[in-house]
């Protein structure tokens, strides 16, 4: 039970089971420090298995990142009898959605503390399968993926080794996780890295059973701030902006007034602002959080460059691509200098500077530092992170502004199945919109409007405010419709985008105008059909 809710996060069951899972940590480590010095004395390595079925598309995430590190979310139980693990693996072969992996995993204690103990005298099966037990959580490097049978691609075997104590990227890049969670408990804390998983279901329940126990105002305040936070990753921008105004307000009247978390209550209602396309509230808000933490933090901090990467983005918004690029470039010199180099941030550094570099066509420069973001993403999320997938939007964007629309084609598919574990999203509205633009130029018209339609309908669904993205997907159904034949519908569609579009861009917008010359050129058609 408790195995199968760390695998599946429920956060009912692990709140609940939070003593025993603490206890069992605590049983291994003393285990393994009883254990481990008879039992270095006879070999200097050991070597174990776990036999189990993986799902096609996990081990095909596994194949692509050799070398990488692996965890499993779970008490890992393994056994020293190889003949155990590779029955327990055999026994999936045959299932169609998975695979059988017997996993050989090698350990050496002089160079790895993570703890293990042996279960002989503890197991019910302690004869038969000779078990071992491994902490949660515990980190492997994966070295060799290779079937067990060379004409037989439903077993596998992966060869794993356990992360030595001098592993410098991992080290570095936990402990600056650790220094970025700023929790009152570990329950917060656990909320916190969930939400750094994209895990937002399961930290919002965190974050409710947290304000539903305590009685303190400001504690209330803390927790609603990150339930701000996911509605913002959530997509819900509008209510996420409300209720970091409120925490705002909470803050301001407990808290001294330049307070770091009164800084952090700006940031976010700076990026909110700059979603629903606030730029100049943005800009403020943004503006104001750096002023604080300029006052409480050495020049060459992380979080310093977050608000100077904040305020770039501001501008690029507001098309003041040379003051963006600045801010962008002090950042990412801090970032560099502060951070781990396979860190997110730099990630997001790079992919901002690529955006801005788009903007003022410089083409081949934007597609090399969005490389260079992908490369770190890859190496530090989870392949199904957010992040990541937009990454690979902002590659796609840059193929298709150098015409080689093929490319384009493959990076934006990349992402919609991370952009669909949030149906809601609007960034899931973003994608389909991408595709069928693509689509469209690849002549492939059957999947155009198919695409189109699914974007509009997350946008009129979930959104009652209208933005330039819902216009932007308004102008480009409805010219597909026209490029069928169904003048009017292309008409309405037309017509909605430059509604919308009038409440945000200047009258003489290039945009603008090319939706209205759009529409003309339909109203043309039209009339030409109907007099028909």
């Amino acid at each position: 039970m408790l195995n199968q809710a760390l695998r599946t996060q429920n956060i009912d069951t692990i709140y609940k089971m939070g003593f025993f899972i603490h206890d069992l940590c605590q049983n291994i480590k003393v285990l393994h420090q009883q254990q481990i010095v008879d039992r270095q004395q006879q070999r200097r390595s050991f070597t174990f298995y776990r036999g189990q079925k993986l799902s096609n598309i996990h081990l095909e995430e596994i194949m692509k990142t050799k070398n990488a590190l692996l965890s499993f979310n779970n008490f890992l139980s393994t056994t020293e009898d190889r003949d155990v693990a590779y029955i327990f693996a055999e026994s999936n072969k045959d299932s169609c959605d998975f695979v059988a992996v017997l996993f050989e995993i090698n350990v050496d204690p002089s160079v790895s503390s993570a703890p293990f103990a042996y279960l002989n005298d503890t197991s019910y099966f302690s004869d038969q399968e000779r078990e071992v037990l491994f902490s949660t959580h515990t980190v492997f490097r994966i070295h060799e993926i290779q079937k067990i049978n060379e004409n037989d691609d439903r077993f596998w075997q992966i060869n794993l080794k356990l992360t030595t104590d001098d592993d410098h990227l991992l080290s570095a890049l936990t402990e600056r996780m650790r220094t970025e969670i700023k929790a009152i408990n570990p329950q917060d804390q656990l909320g916190q890295l969930f939400i750094k998983l994209d895990k937002f279901n399961e930290a919002e329940e965190i974050y409710h059973l947290l304000i539903n126990r305590t009685g303190s105002e400001l504690e209330k305040a803390n927790y609603n701030y990150w339930i701000a936070r996911i509605k913002y990753h959530k997509g819900d921008y509008d209510r996420a902006l409300s209720i970091h105004e409120q925490v705002l307000e909470i803050r301001k009247r407990l808290l001294s007034a330049d307070d770091s978390n009164i800084g952090d209550s700006y940031e976010m209602i700076g990026l909110a602002n700059s979603e629903l396309q606030y730029f100049s509230e943005a800009l403020s808000a943004h503006t104001q959080a750096h002023r604080i933490r300029e006052k409480n933090l050495p020049d060459a901090y992380p979080l310093l460059a977050s608000s100077k990467l904040n305020i770039a983005l501001a501008h690029r918004d507001m098309e003041n691509y040379s003051e963006a690029l600045r801010y962008l470039q002090e950042a990412l010199t801090i970032y560099s200098d502060t951070l781990p180099p396979c860190h997110p941030y730099l990630a997001t550094a790079y992919e901002n500077i690529g955006l801005v570099y788009q903007h003022t066509k410089k083409f081949k420069e934007a597609l090399e530092v969005h490389k260079k973001a992908r490369e770190i993403y890859e190496k530090s999320l989870p392949s199904d992170n957010m992040d990541l997938g937009i990454c690979y939007d902002n590659i796609a964007s840059t193929y298709e502004c150098l015409e080689m629309y093929s490319d384009a084609r493959v990076f934006y598919g990349k992402p919609l199945s991370i952009k669909q574990k949030f149906p809601n999203h609007p960034s899931l509205a973003a994608a389909y919109n991408n595709i069928g633009y693509l689509d469209a130029k690849l002549s492939d018209h059957s999947k155009v409007i198919e695409s189109y339609e699914k974007a509009i309908a997350i946008y009129e669904k979930n959104y009652a405010t209208d933005n330039l993205n819902s216009a932007a997907i308004y102008n480009n159904a409805g010219k597909a419709y026209a490029n069928i034949g169904k003048y009017q519908i292309a008409h309405n569609y037309l017509e909605k985008a430059i509604q919308i579009g009038k409440k945000f861009l200047f009258e003489n917008s290039d945009r603008l105008q090319r939706w209205q010359n759009d529409l003309k050129s339909v109203n043309n058609r039209l009339s030409d059909h109907l007099s028909v």
